[in-house]
């Protein structure tokens, strides 16, 4: 048996580390037989790590490929910087400059530095249709992430005539599934909620949200019909009050949207806006016109309230208001302007490093703040005579926080910022100009290169151009010529061992029961703030190297049903658990792993805490039995030659390897699955 050579990794033996060289053992079969060969290998780089082994004799031979996953200790951390050109033909080259700078406390290996280029503000997110978070989607608002994108694309592809592009059949096909999936959380009354039957009634502000996604994808969906559509609006309008406002019915998991002064005119600005669009299916407009007058009638209530006012405004707009006027010179009075880029925002931004020397810049804005900014220029762009002069601070201040992906940090930042980008491209479709832009990329300390990305045309704008270098720059110089629009972007990313924690979260994990095949703990959460709610809110348990959750999710679900537990999902090796919200009472849920693999020098795992739709509340903790980080590679792996007190016999011995007793293997290590870079992988061959 021969194990191919890697600069990926080591093999390790009784002797230390064999370095990059192929690695042979013998094995004695007998006819119809079977014998465990056993390989000890030290991982050096971080990702998909191919493994190939090969088996050959007098008479045959065979070969296998594995690969595993190797991850970095800590949590990783992603801040991408954007800066979106804007050249017309003849002028001067642009020049910007990007300065990558990492916390003082980043984990040397895991840092990382991406460069993205492409020439439409969509691009990164057409991309990266089935990537746009990186965070559970398993609910019915969340579903809708899976949708309402695919939705806004196919408006822009059918606009401009790209029917035929492979992206527009990717965006039907995930439009197709969201549809199907956001089906099973309709109630029998047709209204809509996020965990569907496990929640006692529809959610007024789910409904809105679904039927107004659904309208706007009449033309693209066969099986979408105005009749199966009409049932959940009658159902919204039936929730209306005598006085225009719509009343909260079920849980709306998004705080803002009921809570502070507004008194929930959000709410009711969200359901307009699903009324506006879905007008022409009214049986009466008067329904509508109680809701738009309520709307303006609440104004004066809410001028304080930059989240209310901003949705409002565009409810106002697009009803065509005599208030729009009035709502719009009150959210322009609201707006931060900085460096040609103009945004809304409830938070005050930094302005000098942090303690760890995270560059201001890098400041990564909650949520809230990306819906109002979108909601504004979805405003902007309906109702100024210049739409796209009064969008385009917007449009930059928009495209410079989003994620890699094109997303945002939870899905109605991300669904409402991309309706909105995708509204100003569509404005400005019919103005485009020459598109014959170049970008190219200095970089320089510790050593200076360069890189050129292909010159972005008409033809290939929505083409996403990534390049990973190869070195963390000190600085890196953005220069442009020609004439177009681009956005380009820096990612840097990188791994702490410890998150600034949430001072309105309290989590703390203990290990109630463990030995080498099983890990039982607990985790209990509570909210802490008395001004403010979590909203729906995620326990994350990551499992530990080498063991894999087994707890089916109906028992979960039942135990702690009263808890507000609705629903458990597995995401890679995380279990994620969803709650209604955190509550001053403290929440306290047991899961249990089993040991797939045998594993020594085991790494921290974590466990998560945070608000869904304001992901910067976060809280993570570690946790670690101390039995198994002592394990010996006798009682991981029992079974493994020379663990029984006897002698490996030699024809299984590493070549170079001294036999004996237990002292072939001695080293650390986990078979074929996700682990941690300080850890070493166990391959057995049978």
């Amino acid at each position: 048996m021969t194990l191919s050579r890697s600069d990926d990794f080591r093999v390790s033996t009784d002797g230390g580390l064999a370095d990059h060289k192929e690695m042979m053992m013998k094995a004695r079969v007998k006819p119809n037989g079977a014998q465990t060969v056993v390989f000890w290998l030290s991982p050096l780089t971080l990702g998909m790590v191919d493994i190939d082994v090969r088996g050959s004799s007098s008479q045959a031979s065979d070969a296998l490929r594995k690969q595993i996953l190797v991850k970095a200790e800590g949590e990783t951390v992603e801040t991408s910087v954007s800066e979106m050109v804007i050249r017309s033909s003849g002028a001067l080259a642009t020049s910007e400059r990007f300065v990558p700078v990492f916390p003082e406390d980043a984990i040397e290996d895991t840092k990382r530095v991406y460069f993205t280029a492409v020439g439409n503000l969509l691009g990164s997110a057409m991309s990266n249709l089935d990537a746009l978070l990186k965070m559970p989607t398993g609910c019915g608002e969340q579903n809708m992430l899976n949708f309402a994108p695919d939705v806004f694309i196919t408006q822009y592809l059918t606009q401009a005539q790209q029917t035929d592009d492979p992206i527009m059949e990717k965006a039907l096909k995930y439009m197709r599934q969201g549809y199907q999936r956001e089906l099973t959380y309709r109630h029998d009354d047709s209204s809509f909620s996020a965990f569907g039957n496990r929640d006692d009634s529809g959610s007024t502000w789910l409904t809105a949200f679904v039927v107004r996604t659904f309208h706007q994808a009449l033309e693209f969906l066969p099986a979408l019909t105005e009749d199966s559509i009409k049932p959940s609006l009658n159902w919204l309008i039936s929730k209306k009050q005598r006085n225009g406002a719509f009343q909260k019915v079920g849980t709306v998991h998004h705080e803002r949207m009921t809570g502070g002064a507004s008194e929930g005119v959000g709410l009711s600005a969200y359901v307009t806006l699903a009324l506006l669009e879905c007008r022409s299916m009214l049986d009466s407009e008067d329904d509508l016109n109680t809701a738009v007058a309520y709307l303006e009638g609440q104004l004066g209530n809410i001028e304080s309230d930059m989240y209310a006012l901003a949705i409002t405004t565009y409810a106002l707009v697009l009803a065509d208001s005599r208030q729009a006027e009035r709502a719009m010179n009150l959210l322009n009075n609201m707006a931060t302007e900085q460096g040609g880029m103009k945004f809304w925002s409830e938070s005050p931004k930094p302005d000098q490093d942090d303690d760890k020397g995270r560059p201001w810049y890098y400041y990564d804005p909650p949520s809230l703040d990306v819906e109002m900014t979108a909601y504004a220029m979805l405003a902007s762009l309906e109702f100024y005579d210049d739409p796209i002069s009064a969008a385009i601070p917007i449009a930059r201040w928009l495209t410079s926080k989003q994620n890699k992906n094109g997303g945002y940090s939870s899905t109605q930042d991300t669904v409402v910022g991309l309706h909105a980008l995708t509204q100003y491209v569509m404005h400005t479709s019919g103005q485009a100009g020459e598109q014959n832009l170049d970008v190219q990329i200095h970089y320089t300390r510790p050593s200076t290169d360069s890189h050129n990305f292909q010159t972005i045309s008409l033809d290939n704008q929505a083409i996403l151009q990534m390049i990973e270098l190869e070195v963390v720059p000190d600085l890196i110089t953005l220069s442009a010529t020609g004439s177009g629009t681009a956005i380009v972007q820096m990612t840097i990313e990188y791994n702490v061992l410890r998150t600034t924690p949430a001072d309105n979260i309290n989590l703390n994990v203990d290990i109630l029961d463990v030995d080498n095949n099983n890990v039982q703990i607990e985790s209990c959460v509570s909210w802490t703030s008395t001004d403010s709610e979590s909203g729906m809110a995620i326990v994350s348990v990551e499992s530990l190297s080498g063991y894999a959750h087994n707890e089916v999710s109906t028992d979960l679900l039942t135990q702690y049903a009263d808890k507000g537990l609705k629903m458990v999902e597995m995401k890679g090796n995380a279990l994620n658990l969803y709650l209604d919200q955190f509550t001053s009472e403290e929440i306290c849920v047991r899961t249990r792993q089993k040991r797939q693999n045998a594993v020594l020098d085991i790494q921290e795992s974590k466990v998560a805490a945070y608000s869904y739709y304001s992901p910067e509340v976060k809280r993570v903790n570690s946790y670690l039995p101390p039995q198994l980080a002592s394990l010996t590679v006798c009682d991981a792996c029992p079974d493994c030659p020379g663990c029984d007190g006897s002698v490996v016999p030699e024809e299984l011995c590493l070549t170079g390897a001294t036999c004996g007793a237990g002292t072939a293997y001695q080293t650390t290590g986990v078979l074929l699955s996700t682990l941690l870079l300080s850890a070493l992988i166990l391959l057995i061959l049978h």
